[in-house]
């Protein structure tokens, strides 16, 4: 068998070895630090390609900044505001100016017979109605393309297409070069900006975030105008200053709290220090088991990580408090194993879990309580008897008050274990327990930030819509797609109002189909009135497609780079619907394998729902497994009467979280899962224990100290955290007072002794 000494050698030994580890980890591993909450969630069911082309097109919207400003001052304050963020290294400007008109025509000349509008293919029938056509457009003094195109296209095709095309594209207006929305009666000008850096990048973020609020908050008070802004950069930066913030908020208070408990309970700052020390050995431990697992670590779990320390404090406590006993030390390391195995399991179906947060936190605990338990193995036998560990003398008279209150509790316990069970059916029976799958309970932006997205949605007018992705390996086949998918959604529901870069650029089979039927309406004499009127002619020339290599290369590249996107596996586009879409058209989508309704939201909150379903048979599968090891350690009556205490927790916890909240969530189940494991520990303790001052006193500390640590995160600003926290916080409540009457009598009280708890 392994001595004392043996294994404080190995101890040591394997410390040095983890913390050159994590040195060099922390240095030169691959690791980042991120808050893209997508990257947390389950995987939504779809092709690999599609993922690549979704993860594309948000990896270029991401780096989008929009900025609108209205005002009386309005243009001078534009004009301020681009040269001061034209100051700014890491940020490109884009005043949304579209090229001229005449630079749009003349880009278009060379392929002037390769687009036509359905109302131009329709008068290619009937000579008399294309002449009407082309009068009036010659007669249209509101499509600006007319003047500017008549001399080289007279049949008029490409002018009357592209006013149509450019008007149903935007609801952008142009005035004095620059780009405008009309919201409310204002006029507001818009920049567009795009930041070079990862918008996902925290330390980027906020440093950018900081300098662009700056330049804008200058701008807002010279001039006195509306500033408003909006970009994925802005909610990296306010989601990780508040969790950064709550961080450092939620885990002082755990640790002033902690410190009072140690101070009030030995009256000495040795158990302090050697708490502390704990502390930070499981938090580097747990650090350098997310470095070796993970990549990008999400800053959200570092929030739902605070927790260790109230797990940790445990192992500590029942440390402390052994060294006044007179037990061996081999009394108090079979339930610390027992308790840690079994929280380990806990964590380790936690790990199971396709969200990556959750796997990211379990990794956290199980290295970071591992890392505990073998410090407070190592330093047990040097604390025996310890002078600086002496339990303060009112202290043991409570714990011993403590116990008989509870050695009452055990005697009655078939009848408040009864009716506590009773009242939990009787609820669940009446009370209708109902679910929220929302992905919106991971979003901790702040309100004003929302209101700015929400006014921006506005001035594009892309409120309300639908976004549909498309992908293809070649480009000529993804558009040819794009309009595959656009007629069958036409055909569906007509009435919607779809845009994209479909009109400016359609596939070269479509730009040859147009071109055939004005060569065969040429042929057929169909343009000879009109023209003839006009004094102009309009000879056809040879077809020649315009490629999106050509429209890349031409004025309204900027709108290609807007909507098309390309990756490892090909490439992806995306369009808009507005419009409501019915059943047909949304089963329609989901069978398509390249064809994607984008919504995101959506798509994770179905996800969350399926898995929120899976996670409860997990939790009746991990409650049946508890049983089973609970009555194999301690037989059937003892170990029932633990099943219960524990089942009897997790319900009560369930019950007054619905109460509170209204909805369950997700993240109230998986609260219900650690609390299963935690709920363990303690049994543990009070099977192989009884009901002991030092037992008593041991688990008292502990779950006071566990409580302030999960009851912290019941306060925070992201609803998927004050979820969690605040059901762990009741399960670990109802644990602490239920628990104890899962316990066997103890023997007869012996007289207590001062500083010394009593053994018994």
């Amino acid at each position: 068998m392994l001595s004392y000494s043996n294994f404080q050698k190995l101890y040591v030994t394997q410390l040095l070895l983890i913390l050159l580890l994590g040195g060099y980890q922390f240095a030169f591993g691959s690791w980042q630090v991120q808050t893209n909450v997508l990257s947390i969630l389950p995987n939504t069911q779809i092709s690999k390609a599609l993922l690549s082309s979704e993860q594309a097109l948000f990896g270029q919207a991401k780096k989008k900044v929009t900025v609108a400003l209205t005002g009386e001052k309005v243009l001078i304050a534009h004009n301020a505001l681009v040269a001061k963020l034209n100051q700014i290294e890491s940020v490109d400007i884009h005043t949304e100016q579209l090229p001229s008109i005449a630079q749009i025509s003349q880009f278009y000349a060379p392929f002037k017979d390769n687009f036509l509008t359905a109302q131009y293919v329709k008068a290619l029938d009937d000579e008399s109605e294309m002449q009407s056509l082309i009068l009036s457009q010659v007669t249209q003094m509101a499509n600006p393309f007319v003047s500017e195109t008549i001399a080289f296209s007279p049949r008029l095709a490409l002018a009357e297409y592209l006013n149509t095309e450019f008007n149903n594209l935007t609801s952008y207006k142009q005035k004095q070069g620059l780009i405008t929305a009309e919201l409310n009666e204002k006029i507001y000008y818009l920049i567009s900006l795009t930041i070079a850096t990862d918008a996902f990048s925290i330390k980027e973020s906020q440093l950018i975030s900081q300098q662009l609020q700056s330049v804008f908050l200058s701008i807002k008070s010279e001039f006195n105008v509306e500033l408003i802004y909006s970009g994925v950069l802005f909610h990296t930066a306010q989601s990780s200053k508040q969790a950064e913030d709550e961080i450092s908020t939620f885990g002082l208070i755990s640790l002033i709290g902690i410190i009072l408990l140690i101070l009030v309970v030995f009256r000495s700052i040795t158990p302090l220090f050697i708490a502390l020390w704990v502390i930070s050995l499981a938090i580097i431990y747990g650090g350098i088991g997310l470095m070796l697992f993970f990549d990008d670590i999400h800053l959200l779990s570092f929030v739902f990580a605070v927790t260790l320390i109230g797990i940790v404090i445990d192992y500590c406590f029942h440390t402390f408090v052994h060294a006044n006993t007179h037990h061996s030390a081999k009394a108090l390391i079979t339930p610390l194993l027992l308790g840690f195995i079994t929280t380990a399991l806990g964590y380790l179906v936690i790990a199971s879990s396709p969200m990556a947060l959750l796997t990211q936190v379990a990794v956290f605990m199980i290295f970071g309580l591992l890392g505990a338990l073998l410090t407070v193995l190592a330093v047990l036998p040097k604390l025996k008897q310890n002078e600086q560990l002496k339990v303060q003398y009112s202290v043991t008279q409570a714990s011993e008050r403590l116990k008989t209150v509870n050695l009452y509790l055990i005697k009655h316990r078939t009848g408040i274990l009864l009716g506590l069970s009773l009242l939990a059916i009787g609820f669940i029976a009446i009370y209708k327990v109902s679910f929220n799958d929302d992905i919106r309970l991971l979003n901790s932006s702040p309100a004003w930030l929302m209101e700015n997205e929400k006014t921006m949605s506005h001035l594009s007018n892309m409120q309300s819509i639908n976004r549909i992705i498309v992908y293809a390996p070649t480009i000529e086949a993804l558009l040819q797609k794009q309009e595959y998918a656009i007629t069958q959604l036409k055909s569906e529901q007509a009435q919607l109002d779809i845009k994209g870069l479909f009109g400016l650029l359609p596939s070269p089979s479509k730009q040859k189909l147009h071109y055939e039927l004005v060569n065969k309406a040429e042929q057929n004499k169909v343009f000879d009135l009109g023209l003839a009127q006009l004094g102009l002619s309009d000879p056809l020339t040879e077809f020649n497609a315009l490629t999106y290599k050509i429209f890349k290369a031409g004025p309204l590249s900027d709108i290609a780079d807007i909507y098309i996107v390309q990756h490892e596996l090909g490439y992806a586009l995306w369009f808009s619907v507005k419009g409501e879409l019915n059943q047909n058209t949304t089963k329609w989508l989901s069978q398509q394998q390249d064809i994607l309704l984008y919504d995101t939201a959506k798509n994770v909150s179905s996800a969350l729902s399926q898995y929120r379903s899976e996670l409860i048979n997990l939790l009746l599968i991990a409650f049946l497994a508890i049983t089973l090891v609970l009555i194999a350690r301690y037989g059937i009556k003892q170990g029932l009467l633990s099943t219960l205490a524990i089942g009897l927790s997790a319900v009560s916890a369930v019950i007054f979280t619905n109460l509170i909240s209204e909805h369950l969530n997700i993240f109230n189940l998986l609260g219900i899962l650690l609390i299963l494991a935690l709920a363990i520990d303690y049994v543990i303790f009070y099977q192989e224990q009884g009901i002991k001052g030092p037992t008593l006193l041991a688990i008292t500390l502990s779950a006071l100290s566990s409580i302030l640590a999960f009851g912290m995160l019941a306060f925070s600003q992201t609803p998927a955290v004050q979820s969690f926290g605040s059901t762990v916080m009741f399960g670990i409540t109802f644990t602490f007072l239920i628990a104890p009457m899962s316990a066997n009598l103890p023997r007869p009280n012996k007289k207590i002794k001062q500083g010394n708890l009593n053994d018994t």
